[in-house]
């Protein structure tokens, strides 16, 4: 095994270990705001569950309603980097 290949499958298996565990805090934090808006203590952390609004733009209706030229003022090209990784068994 090659170090990249060895990086890869380290990579693919640390993924699914935070799939894991997301889910298991998705379930976690369920709990919590079954039993509403406040705190929680346990006994080494301490929970704030909290409901708010926030305003959000929708994009769909700005592209409608702006000029194409508004638009191009206003939008910003970021740049990214990805690595995406699949497991192999799923993709055979």
């Amino acid at each position: 095994m090659t170090n990249i290949t060895k990086t890869v499958d380290t990579l693919g298996a640390v993924n699914e270990e935070i799939k894991a565990l997301e889910a298991v805090a998705r379930k976690l934090k369920a709990e919590l705001f079954a039993q509403g808006v406040g705190q929680y203590a346990g006994n080494m952390y301490v929970a704030d569950v909290q409901h708010f609004d926030s305003e959000v733009i929708k994009p769909d209706l700005v592209r409608e309603y702006v000029a194409p030229e508004v638009l191009k003022l206003v939008t910003a090209t970021q740049h990214t980097n990805r690595v995406i990784v699949k497991s192999l068994e799923n993709t055979i």
